[in-house]
C-alpha cells in the first residue's frame, strides 16, 4: 500500500501520513468503512444528538458514495478513518503494509467511567458485533488485538 505524508489544506506545515486509495482498493476500504462507522455511530446513544459527530458522518459518506458510484477515482484516509480527496505539501511516500511510525494499542477510561474503550493506531476498536466498549481493560486489550489481527495491523 502506498502511504504519503502531506497535509489536506494547501499552505499548512503540520504533516501527517495518509494512505492513498485507488480504484478497487478505495471502494473496498469505503465499504469496509462505512459498515464499522454505521455500527458504531447507530449503537452510540451519544452520537445520535452529536451535531459535530453526525456532519462528520455525512461528510465522509457523501465522499465515500463518490468513490463506490465511481465519480472519484482515489481518496486519502488517515489513521483514523477521516478522508480526504487531495493532499497537499506532499513530503514522504512509503510502501508498506502499515500506517509508518510505531504501532499502538491504547486502552482508556472515562474518568469514574464503568466500560473501557480500546484503539488500535488511532483507530476506534469495533468488533464483529458492533461493541465498542468493555467491562475489563484485559477484555478491551484482547478485543483491540483481534481488531488488529481481523485488519492486518502488526502489534
Amino acid at each position: 500500500m502506498k502511504f504519503v505524508k502531506g497535509s489536506p489544506i494547501r499552505g499548512f506545515n503540520n504533516t501527517h501520513w495518509y494512505l492513498h486509495l485507488k480504484g478497487n482498493e478505495a471502494r473496498d476500504f469505503v465499504w469496509r468503512l462505512l459498515q464499522d462507522n454505521a455500527v458504531k455511530f447507530l449503537a452510540d446513544p451519544h452520537a445520535t444528538n452529536d451535531y459535530a459527530s453526525g456532519l462528520a458522518a455525512k461528510a465522509s459518506t457523501q465522499l465515500a458514495e463518490r468513490v463506490l458510484l465511481g465519480e472519484r477515482d482515489g481518496y486519502y484516509v488517515n489513521q483514523k478513518g477521516g478522508m480526504c480527496p487531495e493532499l497537499y505539501g506532499i513530503c514522504h511516500t512509503k510502501d508498506t503494509d502499515n500506517f509508518p511510525g510505531t504501532p499502538k494499542l491504547k486502552v482508556s477510561r472515562w474518568q469514574k467511567g464503568t466500560h473501557f474503550y480500546a484503539k488500535v493506531n488511532g483507530l476506534d476498536v469495533v468488533d464483529t458485533k458492533g461493541r465498542y466498549k468493555w467491562g475489563t481493560e484485559a477484555d478491551a486489550k484482547r478485543a483491540a488485538k483481534r481488531f488488529a489481527k481481523r485488519n492486518d495491523i502488526v502489534l
